[in-house]
């Protein structure tokens, strides 16, 4: 039975929308407790559900933790997969480094499983840690809102049901279905940040209902934001040369976190997936503020502004210097460009090959220029990078 002052109808909401669904779980109360909690409720939902245990291997006896769960799993008739961290294991980093490996590898087997969603254990305990964390560092709301109940890994929805709910509850609930778990000795270790923030909120008695509402609260002003943003977003527009332009007065219309939102989001439909640190942004904020005449960069894109337009270009001197295509097919070069190639041949940017036959493009500044794409056959010969198809590739090689 479930304990009823979970409200699983509550907590597993966003479950409804999906068939299967999985659970990362290492063998903490946190991820047991919620494996339970979500296995009945998707039982009585008619939702496929499976448990996937990631295996850092970065500590003895990590395989024996996940071979128990694997077997705790078949004891309840849950399907449970075994993701395992290959390769040499970083020695400085760990944690960070760790978390993107664990969130790979479940995201990787959730698609080849067909679970379009990953739940995972955090808790009201682990939202307030991060809150009282980041505290010290900023007052930004963008890092306040610290853990948020939805985002998304490679495709793949993530879910986080349970930060509400304080890690004392999931325990004492599985201390009702006497159930035992597994205690993480890295959980104990003062080395990592979070341990310490853990021993200094206990130590201090910080109530975590305070620190939650901050989170609540930077919460609801960043969505409010990425509401204000959205209208913003229908205001980029991008060329054929992977030259983004926007509307410098609308942009500055734009409240500071929202300016903050749509900057990511305009480096988002530039390309080339970089992020935005913070401190970067307030940079290139102010100096757009000012109704500057130059240029400035800010991760790899040049930006200025023309006519009332705030102008996205690439950096050259940032693009790699030739990418190898091994295979027949479409490549995305520099993260801007999809480009038909062939096995064999490379590709590098205008400025790197400045005997070529290209006319620089109407309307195009010389750097946007210097940034676009050349191909060159195994033959020797150079094609434009642009407006090319596969076959007029083959057939000039």
């Amino acid at each position: 039975m479930l304990a009823a002052e979970f409200q699983p109808n509550v907590i597993f909401k966003p479950l409804l929308a999906e068939r299967h669904v999985a659970v990362a779980v290492s063998g903490g109360s946190d991820s047991l407790a919620l494996l339970l909690l979500a296995s009945e409720f998707a039982r009585n939902h008619d939702i496929a559900i499976s448990a996937l245990c990631f295996d850092h291997g970065l500590r003895a006896g990590s395989a024996d933790e996940a071979a128990w769960v694997r077997e705790f799993c078949a004891t309840r008739g849950i399907a449970c997969a075994i993701v395992q961290w290959a390769g040499q294991k970083p020695v400085t980093g760990i944690q960070a480094l760790a978390r993107t490996a664990r969130y790979d590898g479940l995201a990787e087997r959730c698609r080849a499983i067909g679970a379009t969603a990953l739940l995972t254990g955090h808790t009201a305990d682990d939202q307030a840690e991060t809150v009282f964390m980041r505290q010290s560092r900023t007052d930004s709301p963008l890092s306040l809102a610290a853990i948020w109940p939805q985002t998304a890994w490679n495709g793949v929805k993530i879910l986080r049901t349970l930060l509400h709910i304080s890690r004392a509850d999931l325990r004492r609930f599985l201390q009702g279905q006497n159930v035992t778990w597994i205690e993480d000795p890295s959980n104990l270790n003062v080395v990592f940040e979070r341990v310490r923030v853990r021993k200094q909120l206990a130590e201090q008695g910080v109530a975590l209902p305070n620190l939650l509402h901050i989170a609540a609260l930077s919460q609801s002003d960043v969505q409010r934001a990425m509401d204000c943003v959205q209208g913003f977003a229908t205001l980029l527009t991008k060329d054929a040369y992977g030259v983004v332009r926007f509307s410098a007065d609308a942009f500055l219309a734009l409240d500071r976190l929202s300016r903050h939102l749509a900057l990511r989001r305009a480096f988002t439909y530039f390309g080339m997936g970089q992020k935005v640190l913070k401190d970067e942004a307030d940079r290139l904020l102010a100096w757009l503020e000012t109704g500057p005449e130059k240029t400035r960069t800010l991760g790899g894109v040049v930006f200025g502004v023309k006519r009332g337009l705030v102008v996205m270009e690439r950096e050259v001197g940032r693009i790699q210097p030739e990418t190898l295509a091994h295979e027949t097919g479409i490549l995305l070069w520099d993260g801007r460009f999809m480009i038909p190639v062939r096995a064999g041949t490379r590709i590098v940017p205008v400025a790197l090959l400045p005997r070529h036959d290209f006319a620089r493009p109407f309307g195009l500044s010389a750097n946007g220029f210097k940034s676009l794409p050349l191909i060159i056959l195994v033959s020797g010969e150079v094609c434009w990078g642009l407006d090319q198809s596969l076959n007029d590739i083959t057939a000039n090689a």
